[in-house]
């Protein structure tokens, strides 16, 4: 009796694979079709009954394993040479039904992960490509995320064919294609995608091992993200706002009242358990990372590039090879949105952080900045090939700069015959006119430098090529052999990523030369003060006056978050504190033309007779811009809906009228044109007033950014008489 019972205990605890006429299982990386890794030792594994001893069968090798106390069994065969004929594993634990697996090639495998390229599926001019040269089979991982270690890999082994190429990564699917082509041997592809914060593709054993990746783990052990999706709306939206006060990690979108949770899947470790720990340890020639194009790689740069060599390393320990080629894909070009619009620069700041990071780890970097705006997967995929096939190879390196009166030489190494500009003109080139300033310069190649200079710049401070989101003027500097050279900076300030890193630290008011437009010293300069408001608008009277004018605005880095207008001056008592705008227009100047709107924060909470200290206080300001030898222009202050009861405010529209009525009067006797956006805006307000009932909408941002262009034109066409 006594054994029955223990008997019976046993199979009660034991694990479900473990019951008596529990099936024999193969890893699902060794399905049918599969791609093995030739000349390296290739482990095989799977699960069956505790104890029980596996045999595993293949290419004229046998191989024998006991199933551990968890179940799983694992088998290393000896290196097989490459073969293109399809052959058929056999798997077998006696008295289990054996299984047998077919289709089975031996060539490369490689890893493909992160996000940003491998998403998009093959085109259909793929589906009428000619047969690959090689067996090229794509394993495509399920997305997704788990809270502990997978055991098995979700997946299948995809044959890239005309009918199946839809179905498939296209950057697997052409990376595959021409490694095929090249080495003469099956390529399989094996693509993970997942959500893009990087510390959810590592490992926890390897993010408590790093003191850099602390502050993320800490993050998420906070009381604010633990309770981000619990309690009533308001609760969540406090948590929220608390999260939004911690850095380093960019905050989830702010929750809706109908939404209890919009957060990524984007934890720590949440990637690795789902998609890579069960493919641990396959044998793999390769690994790609592709990730970046996304808000939350971009306004973490500084701290992706500290993370990723750590991540690489733990990747090649894991898969058993310290010397893995790595290709490091990077970021595209874009015009990536971030908030109000404003002309970014955090892409430029991640490829920096990735070139560092891919030098730290020994990996290569695939250059990208010279492609046109999003390049495709056909045109990306031969540039990680030749990574992998060991010809990836940067173009000319700098190697220094010398400042000579007006000029700075710019030496370059790796030049291989000689420097170059696509299509015979170089361009990309920035100088720095001022700590707040930065111009398009003018460069010419002279044997192995590139001389750069600008109209009216004595003393020229800091040099940037390409270092933007989306190279507006084109990066064209290459080798004779058409290598193209990479984004690069030579002012050291640090960036703004960087500086941010700190919840204690104060953020600077002006983030130096990090988040500034570069200019045509050829044409005027407007800047754009205000309100958020000012900030609605200011990226289309930007793009409005390209070829006609430098539109600035106040743009800085905010705790964290961008924003285009720091709200400093968006009150007269603020405007006119102290020397506060004098200083900042000579700092930021000299400006042409200065437009600006100050009122709608003067109007909540305002009392009758309010409106006449706001308009003498306008007066300061009007003469502070005349003083700094500007064009002033003002622009009175939208309104909101008659019906709107704005707290601390109940009198707002009447509020808005009387404060825009005093604001014109004053505007009339000294001179200064106005531009009406309150009457441009309030005739169809209830269909342009946004959701929080204070700013506008899409549509009334563009109808703003006609009127105050015009206005701009005109007042140009004015002066240049």
């Amino acid at each position: 009796m006594k054994v029955v019972l223990t008997a019976l205990t046993a199979l009660l605890l034991a694990p479900p694979d473990s019951l008596p006429g529990a099936e024999l299982k193969v890893s699902g990386v060794f399905s049918q079709n599969a791609v093995l890794q030739r000349d390296k030792p290739v482990s095989v594994w799977g699960w069956a009954e505790t104890g029980m001893t596996v045999t595993v069968e293949f290419a004229a090798q046998k191989r024998a394993a006991v199933a551990d106390a968890g179940g799983r069994w694992q088998v290393l065969l000896d290196p097989l040479p490459a073969s293109a004929t399809a052959a058929v594993m056999t798997v077998s634990a006696p008295p289990v039904k054996p299984v047998s697996i077919s289709g089975i090639v031996v060539g490369d495998v490689i890893l493909c992960a992160g996000r940003s390229g491998l998403t998009q599926r093959g085109k259909d001019e793929d589906a009428a490509a000619d047969p690959p040269s090689a067996p090229v089979r794509v394993f495509m991982m399920g997305e997704g995320s788990a809270t502990e270690p997978q055991r098995d890999a979700k997946g299948r082994w995809i044959p890239a064919a005309s009918d199946s190429v839809k179905s498939v990564s296209a950057l697997a699917y052409h990376v595959g294609r021409q490694l095929a082509a090249e080495r003469k041997v099956p390529v399989g592809v094996i693509c993970v995608t997942g959500t893009y914060t990087i510390e959810s593709w590592m490992s926890r054993e390897t993010l408590t091992a790093t003191p850099e990746a602390k502050p993320v783990l800490d993050y998420y052990q906070s009381a604010a993200w633990k309770n981000r999706t619990v309690g009533t709306y308001e609760q969540r939206l406090a948590a929220w706002l608390e999260m939004q006060r911690k850095l380093p990690l960019n905050p989830p979108p702010k929750p809706r009242p109908d939404d209890v949770d919009m957060l990524p899947k984007q934890e720590p470790s949440g990637i690795w358990n789902a998609c890579l720990a069960p493919l641990v340890p396959a044998a793999l020639s390769g690994i790609v990372w592709d990730a970046g194009e996304d808000w939350g790689s971009q306004s973490r740069a500084f701290q992706h590039g500290q993370l990723l060599p750590v991540m690489i390393a733990s990747w090649r320990s894991a898969f058993g090879d310290a010397e893995l080629p790595v290709a490091v894909v990077e970021t595209r070009p874009h015009r990536y949105a971030v908030p109000f619009g404003l002309d970014g620069r955090l892409a430029a700041e991640l490829r920096e952080a990735q070139r560092a990071a891919a030098n730290k780890a020994k990996a290569r970097i695939v250059t990208t900045i010279d492609l046109e705006a999003d390049p495709t997967a056909r045109e990306v995929a031969p540039r990680i090939v030749n990574v992998l096939q060991g010809r990836g190879r940067s173009g000319p390196v700098l190697a220094g700069s010398q400042t000579q009166g007006d000029k700075v030489i710019l030496r370059f190494t790796e030049t291989r015959g000689g420097l170059q500009a696509t299509g015979g003109e170089l361009r990309g080139f920035a100088i720095a006119w001022s700590l707040f300033r930065w111009v398009w310069a003018d460069a010419r190649i002279e044997g192995d430098t590139v001389v750069l200079s600008a109209p009216g710049l004595s003393k020229p401070d800091g040099v940037r090529y390409a270092y933007e989101d989306l190279p507006s003027r084109g990066a064209t500097l290459t080798d004779a052999e058409g290598a193209p050279s990479a984004p690069f900076r030579t002012d050291t300030h640090l960036s703004v990523t960087e500086l941010n890193l700190d919840p204690d630290a104060k953020v600077l008011r002006y983030t130096p030369r990090a988040d500034l437009g570069i200019e045509d010293p050829r044409l005027p300069r407007v800047l754009i003060i205000g309100d958020s408001i000012s900030g609605h608008y200011l990226p289309g009277v930007r793009s409005r006056m390209q070829g006609q004018a430098n539109v600035i605005g106040e743009s800085s880095m905010i705790k964290g978050t961008w924003a285009s207008m720091e709200p400093r001056f968006y009150r007269t008592d603020t405007a006119t504190k102290g020397d506060d705008l004098k200083r900042f227009l000579a700092e930021r100047g000299p400006f042409d033309i200065v437009h600006f709107n100050i009122g709608i924060h003067m109007f909540a909470g305002a009392q009758p007779g309010d409106e006449h200290p706001y308009a003498e206080k306008l007066r300061q300001v009007v003469a502070t811009i005349r003083e700094a030898g500007a064009v002033c222009l003002f622009a009175n202050s939208t309104g909101t809906v008659a019906d709107n009861i704005i707290p601390r405010s109940p009198r707002y529209l009447t509020n808005c009228r009387a404060f825009n009525a005093a604001a014109e009067a004053v505007m009339k006797e000294l001179n200064v044109p106005v531009t009406d956006i309150h009457g441009l805006i309030q005739p169809r307000i209830k269909e342009l007033i946004s959701a929080d009932l204070i700013h506008t909408n899409k549509e009334a941002d563009e109808m703003i950014a006609d009127l105050i262009a015009k206005r701009l034109t005109e007042t140009l066409a004015t002066m240049k008489r």
